[in-house]
């Protein structure tokens, strides 16, 4: 009697390796889009500028931000005169926010990585019987390693002399690793 050993792998591989085609799996910071990290995120991607408030202007005052333009005085409620505080317009109306891609350029840079990691997955359902889970669950965790490999390279443009002043870190968009730890891979379609 002769038994058929490989329809039922060629079955499994061809199974799998569909499963696989309708994974999506997204790289970046999860969450709600009213969610606090996820705006943080938004505007070290793209850029942004921030409209300055009285109240906004008080609180930089309070915190310091200020100290090295004072004329004279201590008080909280402090605002510089025009003109006088490096990375902020003359009239302190806004703050520019520089665009620091992390998601978007990783990807760019590093989109023949991910190429490669798909195709390793293929092989390993074909050879190691992995699964289309497996697979994607490894594709994901190489698509987060040139994330965050990326994101610990020193981004452009650096930190302004006043962030500077008040972070312990020299790289951009790292103070307390709370945003770095924030992203992540997710899985759906499985």
């Amino acid at each position: 009697m002769v038994t058929d050993n490989i329809t039922p792998e060629i079955q499994r591989i061809k199974s799998e390796l569909l499963k696989l085609s309708n994974i999506r799996i997204t790289v970046g910071i999860q969450g709600d889009e009213d969610s606090e990290l996820l705006k943080i995120a938004k505007v070290h991607e793209y850029g942004a500028e921030i409209k300055m408030t009285d109240k906004m202007r008080r609180f930089m005052g309070a915190k310091g931000f200020f100290d090295d333009y004072r004329d004279s005085g201590t008080e909280s409620s402090y605002v510089p005169p025009a003109g006088k505080v490096k990375g902020i317009n003359t009239e302190l109306r806004s703050v520019v926010i520089p665009e620091r891609s992390f998601i978007r350029a990783s990807y760019a840079q590093g989109r023949s990585q991910i190429i490669e990691a798909y195709k390793s997955a293929v092989v390993h359902i074909i050879k190691d019987k992995w699964t289309a889970e497996q697979a994607a669950n490894n594709i994901g965790a190489q698509a987060l390693q040139m994330v965050h490999d990326y994101f610990n390279t020193k981004l452009k443009p650096p930190k302004s002399d006043i962030t500077k002043k008040f972070s312990a870190q020299e790289q951009p968009l790292y103070d307390t690793g709370r945003l770095y730890n924030s992203i992540t891979f997710k899985i759906e379609g499985l």
